[in-house]
Order: C-alpha cells, then sequence, then structure tokens
C-alpha cells in the first residue's frame, strides 16, 4: 500500500558492525536473561527507520492534496489544476479532502462524462480518503465533483505494479485444522477493523502508509473470509534486517494473505529481483524466508504453511499437526512470548478483562485476543492466558520465545 518509496540507506555503522557480529544467530527460546532478550530485539525485531532525503534514485508519489479552484471552477491537486493523476494498482494512496466543501463532493469512477458509472471511491468532502486501484479496474479511470463534473474533473492512468507476491500462512490463533482451515470469528463478530491496526501500534510503513479494507470485502464468506489483517515485508537479500518495502494485507480462512481488495496478490511497487519475504501478525511471531525469493509481476507463492519452507531462524513457525503456523501469543507486539517478568504477555490479559475482575470477558477487536475469537478471557476454558505458557514451555515458566526475524 503505496504512497511512497524510497531506497533503503545505509546503516549507521555501528549498528552494521552488531549486524555483522550477529549475523546467522537466530536463537528460539532462551532463558530470562533481560539483556540478551533487549539486544536482541534492539538489533533484530524492530521495523527498519524509515529514510530521510530523497535522492535520484528514489521514486516519490506524494499523498494528493485536493482543493476547489473557484475560477475557473476546477479541481487543484497539488498545486495543478485537473491534473492527470498515475497510480500504480495494489497500492494505497491518501486524498485529503478537508479544504472541499460538501458542495463539491470527491469522486472516483469509471466514467470519463460525469460521477456515474463504477464508483470507485466517494463521494466525499472535508474529510481524507485512501483509495487503492486494483488489478482489474480499467486502465483508466476519472474523479469528479459530483455536482460539478463537466469542469471539476480529471483522468487517472493505472500502471501495473513491479512484483506481485502470493502469501500463505496459517495463525495458530484461529487454526482449528478443518475446512477452511481456519475460523473467521473476528469477521462474523464484526471486529476487523476498517483501518489497518499496526500504524497505530507503532510500526513504521516502508513505500507505504497503512490502508483500508471496504465493507463488502469483509462480508465475504467462506474460503476467502478475512480473518485478520497481516504485514508483508520485503527485505534485502544481502542484509535482511533492511526492509525495502513493507505493507498490511488480509489473510484468508484459507491461509491466502490478499490485498486490501480481497482478491488481488499483494502488490509492491519495488524492482523485480529478489527479496526475503517475511510475514508478521499483531499478537503472533513473525517469520520470514531462509532464503531470497525472486518476485516480479507473476505472483511468486510464499507458502509458509508448509514443512518444506525453509525459515530463517530456529522454530521460527510452530508444527500444528501436518503444517505449520505462526506462534500465537504476543499480546503487546514486541516480539517475543513471554509468560513471566517485566513485559511479559500475561499480565496485558488481566489488565484487558480487569485486574479485579480476572473471571470477566471483554469483547472486541483486541490484541490480548490471542486466540482471535473476538474476546480477551484471562480465566476458564478457551482463555488467552494458557496458550502463551505452552508456547514458551508448560514447565520451564521462566522462559522467552524469541521472533525469529533479522
Amino acid at each position: 500500500m503505496r504512497h511512497q518509496y524510497t531506497s533503503p540507506r545505509a546503516l549507521p555503522n555501528a549498528i552494521i558492525a552488531l549486524v555483522a557480529l550477529t549475523s546467522g544467530l537466530g536463537f528460539g527460546l532462551v532463558g530470562s536473561d533481560q539483556t540478551s532478550k533487549e539486544l536482541d530485539r534492539l538489533i533484530c525485531s524492530s521495523p527498519a527507520p524509515r529514510p530521510t532525503g530523497l535522492s535520484s534514485e528514489d521514486v516519490l508519489v506524494a499523498d494528493y492534496v485536493v482543493m476547489v479552484n473557484p475560477a475557473p471552477l476546477n479541481w487543484n491537486v497539488n498545486g495543478s489544476l485537473n491534473p492527470t493523476l498515475t497510480l500504480t494498482r495494489g497500492q494505497t494512496y491518501t486524498f485529503d479532502l478537508t479544504a472541499v466543501s460538501a458542495a463539491h463532493p470527491f469522486v472516483i469512477n469509471s466514467n470519463s462524462a460525469n460521477a456515474g458509472g463504477t464508483v470507485y471511491a466517494g463521494p466525499s468532502s472535508a474529510t481524507t480518503i485512501s483509495f487503492t486501484p486494483d488489478l482489474v479496474m480499467p486502465a483508466t479511470i476519472y474523479y469528479h465533483c459530483q455536482v460539478h463534473f463537466t469542469s471539476m474533473v480529471g483522468s487517472i492512468s493505472l500502471v501495473n505494479p513491479a512484483v506481485l507476491v502470493g502469501v500463505k500462512v496459517y495463525l495458530e490463533g484461529s487454526y482449528n485444522a478443518g475446512t477452511p482451515p481456519m475460523r473467521d470469528d473476528l469477521r462474523t463478530g464484526g471486529h476487523i477493523p476498517a483501518m489497518e491496526p499496526y500504524t497505530a501500534l507503532g510500526y513504521t510503513y516502508v513505500g507505504s502508509s497503512g490502508g483500508t479494507v471496504a465493507p463488502a470485502v469483509l462480508a465475504v464468506t467462506g474460503d476467502n473470509a478475512v480473518v485478520d489483517w497481516v504485514l508483508v515485508e520485503l527485505r534485502s537479500n544481502i542484509m535482511p534486517t533492511v526492509v525495502q518495502a513493507s505493507r498490511s494485507a488480509l489473510i484468508q480462512r484459507d491461509g491466502d494473505v490478499v490485498s486490501t481488495d480481497g482478491i488481488s496478490p499483494v502488490a509492491f511497487n519495488v524492482a523485480a529481483g529478489t527479496y526475503r519475504v517475511a510475514l508478521r501478525h499483531r499478537n503472533h511471531l513473525g517469520v520470514m524466508t531462509l532464503n531470497g525469493v525472486a518476485l516480479s509481476m507473476t505472483a511468486t507463492t510464499v507458502d509458509f504453511t508448509s514443512p518444506a519452507m525453509s525459515t530463517f531462524g530456529t522454530e521460527a513457525t510452530k508444527t500444528v499437526g501436518a503444517v505449520r503456523a505462526l506462534w500465537m501469543g504476543d499480546s503487546n507486539f514486541n516480539g517475543s512470548l513471554q509468560y513471566t517478568g517485566s513485559g511479559n504477555d500475561r499480565d496485558p490479559i488481566l489488565v484487558n478483562v480487569g485486574s479485579t475482575t480476572p473471571n470477566s470477558t471483554v469483547s472486541g477487536y483486541f490484541g490480548t485476543d490471542l486466540n482471535l475469537n473476538g474476546s480477551a478471557q484471562y480465566t476458564g476454558s478457551g482463555n488467552d492466558r494458557d496458550p502463551v505458557l505452552v508456547n514458551v514451555g508448560s514447565t520451564t515458566p521462566n522462559n522467552i520465545r524469541l521472533q525469529q526475524l533479522p
């Protein structure tokens, strides 16, 4: 989901030195040594910082600030009147309409002559909207004023992205070994937010700016029903600590990870080439391919559910029957599973349900809802606390399981 892509910058020398010293090290379970944990988190788990400044190698597509030009009555988009916009399919763009009054509702649609036909976004005014062109829209679409469509009109050229990736993954929390193999309780309970959750969790996107999902996508049932939001990252094959592009996506009940249209593979506007592919979730431990994957405009499948998939680190995923799934239990999205000690994943569940009412259950969209059933629960059958203990080791509760991302 894109509004900006910048070439990765060199890491500071001190960090490069740390990476060099620790390259190839992947730890699964460790003891409760907090120093070791914090060092690993510092150099291995934090998102890459967004680069500052631009070079001639960078591609910059700014967010669009839309205003009304009174005479002649046109749209003013980033200082130009009714300009032609070029957008990449599968990427998310932000249109700032806060200066647009209700007298000039902004619409993105398929008709050139008026604001009718297929409406892809709007009508909107006095707000900010996001728009993600998909792979099936016409090559040229339009933006209009719903009222003054003869003079307030511009065209949008859609171009194909350079890279498509088709990730498949199972989340342990919602896995049920049935058909389809994951539950969609968050969707059926109406808990999945329209806006991706990772920005609010402090994640910094590279080459994109979050994203939204339409109600129609969340209304789909069956194999393609949405389970939750996830993150897909493309990392440098040579230095996989460097995130070269990232974007939010949707995971479906059959494990497919798709764009926010609920259909298309996940698209990135980066050069075709070889990347490490990583998948992250807000309360499961992330995973990354051990080797680089050749990516192009033809969607490449990366199947993390298969035991044959080589992944970075040690025990990066959990064996569940004949398949593999992401480890559940990271209630605070810090890249580790921890049952005891400072920053553990058990206490937030108790706080969420009420420290003085541990037997309570609260419904909603929470990081503490580890089994993704639409509620946080500290005690009783199906609670969210026990899986943390199981995944660090029932007889070794002081252990810490670390996310296997470099």
